[in-house]
């Protein structure tokens, strides 16, 4: 009984109790840290691998783990900083001690051991089961990560050792200890009854009776009641302004990491820039408190009210551009009116024109390249799904055009899709044309297909905490244009790397080959965030895609203009020279991970990833055989609809017993709707299809192409971001009996007259 009372009258156990009673809080920033590091939060945008695989210039290596370390140092630092401000005048015996903080330190422990062994354990199993890595080069990793913990944590406490006093050292004359009273019994009781009035009139004293000096060793905690009470608030004032020099550096460097990203050495690890993130609010919210405090509250309350209006008016509000359009000079009305003047009759009957002379050229192409008159045509859809499409979408196009000696894209028309897919579609299509052109490109060279699976996730958020959460202040040049440097530009310029700077082109670069139809015509697709429209973005006039039109009519009474056609609607503004990076991207603006695209209108309208309306580029291919249906159906043998997929289309429907709690029931409505969308797009398609392939006179054939995750890994997170053991089994999904079936048929249908399939490699 007595050992019990001595614990719970300890230090560390008394702000363990202080924290859980006071500091809810900042104690949500360690849950936070723990919620991502477990993938309950930010999982599927796979923010554990930043955590957990912290890449340093371009690699996983000792330096990466060790920024990491460092990071995660400061943080542990800066919530006893924290914590000590805040806190420290309820423990008046710290101002006795010969190193103050450090002991505080010491007992404020526990928190960030367990926290830090969790950390290191997940780190341990992530490299092991994810990466493959062997055990020496998980203790390298291990060892990197903790000697920066430790270097982060050592001058730290070394500053405070060297700069914070104790009473003895403080005073130097200018206070006056009061003398002890004589140790009679009356003086005795006196004594007890002055302490006990002190602790009742300052309730904020928490009761200590031991506690662990820097050596470990539990020492009984002295009373301070005969120093003087100036003295003790000058010595706490002191360690205040010590902490304060702390916390305003960490502050500090987040802004120089901003300033100084685009110097490699200099450009931390994502992990470590957002932990400088977290550290940075961890001081904030502390020196709300303290200089605040009751009024805390109701200033942030104050402050959100005025940054919200601040905003509202433009007066500190930033807006993402796409790049390469102008958005100084004209402003294209936003309305219905201006988008059916863009989308007239005879606006599309001269786009039908024009695309059925790219038909009559790609089909003269096909005839020279295989004799026949009526030569099979391939439409190619692909998926969204961040870097898992884009790896897989490139992977399924080097195989294939390894099987089929390259005419899956000879006989191809148009590519269409979203997100990360049609970031390997373009690629691969790029790597087609510069082949078309007589370069040396191997197309099925394993080099290009190793570099689409690089991160690309770390460049996005490393600029989030270091540029993005201040106003960015960098900016770059397009055509005379300026824009800002912020995650979306630093995006582009990783896939400019990873593609080794073949799609950094103009939208026009692509019009010319698409018209000759030596390469597929390309229709990039984002969503209107106001109003769910398509923006249709291609190097071919395509008004035709802008409303439900058939190749007899274009348009019936009573049906609305859902799409915007990119090339008229932004002509005045530069449309041709938009960046092909930045249509790409616009197309994979999943919110929070890229910043929605602003568009120079009026009123301004923002722009998102393709998948809200149409995950697989089904309604382009739709929209594009209906209007050139007859033409389709006298000029070619068969029409091909190729789906490459980064999901499984049908997934099996869970049996298990499941019983939802209280929370589960408040948020499953929405939440599962939200989770349907992609399912009910799949409906929605097949329905349409059987309509489609009527309209085709039954010449249509469908191919499936889908990614399924190995049955005992891990379902790959729709981020930017893949692990050593998905990208293997992203490689070797192409290989399963349910796509090699796929594959024959695609092969029997592309060579049915020509030169037999090739089969499997």
């Amino acid at each position: 009984m007595k050992l019990l009372k001595a614990l719970f009258y300890s230090f560390p156990f008394q702000l363990l109790l202080l924290h859980l009673r006071k500091n809810l809080v900042l104690l949500l920033f360690w849950v936070l840290l723990v919620a991502v590091i477990t993938g309950a939060i930010a999982g599927g945008f796979g923010g554990y691998h930043l955590f957990l695989n912290p890449e340093y210039l371009g690699t996983i290596n000792f330096w990466g783990f060790f920024f990491q370390g460092m990071a995660f140092g400061l943080f542990i630092m800066t919530w006893n900083i924290t914590t000590y401000i805040l806190h420290s005048h309820r423990f008046p015996f710290l101002a006795t001690l010969h190193r103050p903080f450090f002991v505080y330190c010491l007992n404020n422990a526990v928190i960030p051991i367990a926290v830090g062994l969790f950390y290191t354990y997940r780190m341990t199993l992530y490299q092991r089961e994810n990466q493959f890595e062997m055990p020496e080069s998980i203790f390298f990793y291990v060892e990197g990560f903790l000697v920066g913990l430790a270097l982060s944590i050592f001058l730290i406490t070394m500053y405070f050792n060297f700069t914070n006093k104790n009473i003895l050292s403080f005073n130097k004359g200018k206070f006056k200890v009061k003398k002890k009273q004589p140790r009679s019994r009356a003086g005795g009781v006196k004594k007890n009854v002055e302490w006990s009035s002190r602790v009742q009139i300052n309730k904020d004293l928490a009761p200590v009776d031991y506690y662990l000096n820097y050596r470990l060793k539990p020492k009984i905690a002295r009373p301070v009641h005969h120093y003087d009470d100036s003295l003790i608030k000058a010595v706490q004032s002191q360690h205040h302004n010590n902490a304060l020099f702390i916390q305003i550096g960490s502050l500090i460097l987040l802004m120089l990491s901003g300033l100084l990203i685009e110097i490699p050495m200099f450009s931390l690890p994502a992990a470590a820039s957002l932990t400088l993130v977290i550290t940075t609010l961890v001081a904030l919210a502390g020196s709300f408190n303290f200089w605040l405090r009751e009024w805390s509250t109701p200033a942030l309350i104050l402050i959100m009210i005025m940054l919200n209006l601040a905003t509202s008016y433009d007066l500190i509000n930033y807006k993402n551009k796409a790049y390469g359009l102008d958005y100084e000079g004209h402003t294209s009305p936003y309305s219905v009116e201006h988008m059916t003047a863009l989308s007239s009759d005879s606006i599309i009957q001269q786009d039908k024109e024009h695309t059925l002379q790219m038909l009559e050229n790609w089909k003269q192409k096909v005839q020279k390249l295989n004799g026949i008159d009526k030569p099979p045509i391939v439409f190619l859809n692909f998926s969204g799904g961040g870097s898992t499409a884009f790896s897989w979408s490139l992977r399924t196009m080097q195989v294939a055009d390894s099987l089929f000696r390259g005419s899956l894209m000879d006989h191809a028309i148009l590519v269409s899709g979203a997100s990360g897919g049609m970031l390997g579609a373009a690629y691969f299509r790029e790597l087609y044309h510069k082949k078309q052109r007589g370069e040396a490109i191997d197309l099925q060279d394993s080099k290009y297909w190793w570099k689409a699976s690089d991160d690309l996730l770390n460049p996005i958020a490393g600029s989030i905490p270091t540029n993005d959460l201040f106003y960015p202040t960098q900016s770059f040049e397009v055509n005379g244009h300026r824009y800002r440097k912020d995650r979306a530009y630093y995006f582009e310029r990783a896939y400019n790397e990873t593609t080794d700077f073949v799609l950094d082109q103009p939208l026009s670069y692509y019009a010319q080959p698409e018209f000759d139809g030596i390469i597929p015509m390309m229709v990039v697709s984002p969503t209107v965030v106001d109003d769910s429209r398509r923006l249709i973005i291609a190097a071919q006039p395509s008004s035709y895609l802008t409303r439900p039109a058939s190749e007899y009519k274009s348009s019936i009474p009573g049906l609305e203009v859902d799409g915007l056609e990119f090339s008229r609607y932004f002509e005045k503004q530069g449309a041709e020279q938009l960046k092909m990076t930045s249509a790409l991207r616009m197309s994979a603006t999943y919110p929070y991970i890229l910043p929605n695209v602003y568009m120079p209108t009026k009123p301004p309208i923002q722009i998102m990833d393709a998948g809200f309306r149409d995950n697989l580029g089904f309604e382009t291919a739709l929209r594009f055989m209906q209007c050139f249906r007859s033409w389709l159906v006298e000029n070619t043998d068969r029409i091909i609809l190729v789906n490459v997929r980064a999901f499984v289309k049908v997934e099996e429907i869970k049996t298990e017993n499941y019983y939802e709690s209280f929370f589960s029931k408040l948020i499953n409505p929405l939440m599962g709707f939200v989770g349907m969308v992609g399912q009910l797009q799949d409906f929605q398609e097949d329905y349409e299809t059987t309509l489609l392939n009527e309209l085709l006179d039954d010449k249509l054939s469908v191919i499936s192409l889908q990614y399924v995750p190995n049955k005992f890994a891990q379902d790959p997170s729709m981020s930017f971001h893949l692990t050593t053991a998905e990208k293997l089994d992203i490689k070797n999904a192409i290989d399963l009996p349910v796509n090699q079936k796929q594959l024959k048929r695609l092969g029997a249908l592309l060579h049915k007259a020509t030169s037999p399939f090739i089969g499997s490699q």
